[in-house]
């Protein structure tokens, strides 16, 4: 295993890139494998429509924990190892800014075998959505997992995108850590309006941070509500010292969706989050 030129990744012994993460990366995979194993009885009624995992910021497929030696699936290759063990995605669509990371991510779902056919999108993830939503089935069942790197990345208009579809679930990632850094920065450069269109116009700017940020999430939800979802939960992680990472917040037009999520959304009991 040797160094990349980026030191976001190593190299591993066939070339592949290996994503250095920190520790908490493993809740919102912990909870992705659960969902994937939870739902395999719905996905199995979609034999003739198929069933989709959708994955726009896919990364390498290998993951490796800070200070541990386990290499571990990225989250792609782990909802694909996951499903394969009783009922498979019909399809699986993974894309990145990325391309070497497309490549090494569509080699971990082939190594995996079983029936899946896989698809792969270097670009930006807004463009990318497009290009997926026109492939997949009308009446098919849909499970996009939404894990950007920050708050740039994650436009509204992905997510209004992927919603044409009616049985389009999403498990989605939005850093607070960013939020909580940048949020005046980014009410001025435009990616608070691309995140949460209206945010700016409608939030009180005089507030305190912490009131101003939760004005920007309650109305983000109400975009997700315009759309016809139920938002199931917000599970918050935490560092250590209680230091604020990120949401991983789960939205569904079936009310199964919530159901689902409640079961398997106490990775960390303390640390369950309702906005």
């Amino acid at each position: 295993m040797t160094k990349s030129s980026n030191e976001r990744y190593e190299l591993d012994s066939d070339g592949t890139r290996i994503e250095n993460v920190g520790a908490w990366s493993q809740e919102k995979h912990d909870r992705l494998r659960k969902y994937v194993d939870i739902t395999r009885r719905t996905r199995a009624k979609f034999v003739n429509a198929g069933s989709t995992y959708i994955d726009l910021y896919c990364g390498p497929g290998k993951v490796q924990i800070k200070g541990e030696a386990e290499i571990k699936d990225g989250g792609a290759v782990l909802a694909v190892r996951e499903a394969v063990k009783d009922v498979p995605f019909t399809e699986v669509h993974v894309g990145d800014v990325d391309g070497k990371n497309v490549d090494d991510c569509l080699k971990g779902i082939a190594r995996i075998g079983g029936t899946s056919k896989a698809f792969g999108y270097p670009g930006k993830a807004e463009d990318t959505a497009i290009k997926i939503v026109s492939r997949l089935h009308r009446y098919g069942l849909h499970l996009a997992f939404l894990d950007p790197y920050n708050l740039n990345a994650l436009p509204f208009s992905i997510i209004r995108t992927l919603a044409a579809l009616e049985r389009m679930d999403m498990i989605i990632h939005v850093s607070e850590m960013d939020l909580n850094r940048n949020i005046r920065l980014y009410k001025e450069t435009g990616v608070l309006e691309a995140f949460a269109p209206g945010a700016v116009e409608k939030i009180d700017w005089r507030q305190k941070d912490e009131i101003v940020r939760q004005g920007v999430f309650a109305h983000w939800r109400s975009l997700l509500e315009s759309l016809d979802y139920k938002v199931g939960g917000a599970e918050r992680v935490t560092g250590d010292k209680n230091q604020p990472f990120y949401w991983l917040v789960s939205v569904s037009r079936n009310d199964l969706g919530k159901k689902f999520w409640d079961e398997i959304r106490q990775v960390e009991p303390q640390r369950g989050f309702n906005f």
